[in-house]
């Protein structure tokens, strides 16, 4: 396991141990034995010895989720809102992110042109190059929101722009 890599999950596993039992906001945890499935609603807030945490996002992926980085890396969270009818514009990212969309539905257009929907609750992994280029668009009615970790090499840009491959123009 690379050193960015080890302590990026020391730090999230630091985290679920701080996190590791549920209570009401402002109490005390006694117990440490929720799961995630249980600690899932955003804004839960858990203390436990003076260590407190707030779910700001819970997603799922079946088919789990493998990010890795070398060298110098910054982990940069963001929230990102995208009103119905918008989109990302075409781009690709130079590291991995893991997101969580927490409302509306985001639909994701890759160079080949093929698409995958994710809607709240799900969580994706948009691997790093200039061969993943996409685009993320909101079709629908409602704010497409997530949150977003972004796993990229230091002092790199969260996203870099490029153009639409020509599939994209049907």
């Amino acid at each position: 396991m690379s050193g960015a890599r080890f302590l990026a999950v020391l730090a999230v596993a630091g985290l679920a141990a701080a996190c590791s039992s549920t209570t009401e906001p402002g109490t005390s945890a006694t117990s440490s034995s929720t799961s995630a499935a249980a600690a899932s609603s955003s804004g839960q807030t858990v203390t436990k010895n003076g260590v407190t945490g707030t779910v700001l996002a819970t997603g799922f992926a079946p088919a789990g989720i493998d990010a890795e980085s070398t060298g110098e890396t910054d982990v940069v969270f963001r929230k990102i809102t995208i009103a119905p009818g918008s989109d990302t514009g075409w781009h690709y990212h130079n590291g991995e992110l893991i997101a969580t969309i927490t409302a509306g539905t985001l639909t994701r257009e890759f160079a080949d042109c093929t698409e995958q929907v994710s809607k709240a609750g799900d969580a994706i992994l948009e691997p790093e190059g200039n061969q993943n280029v996409h685009i993320g668009r909101n079709l629908g009615t409602v704010p497409v929101e997530m949150y977003v970790t972004y796993i990229i090499p230091k002092g790199s840009k969260l996203a870099i722009d490029a153009p639409a491959p020509a599939c994209a123009a049907k």
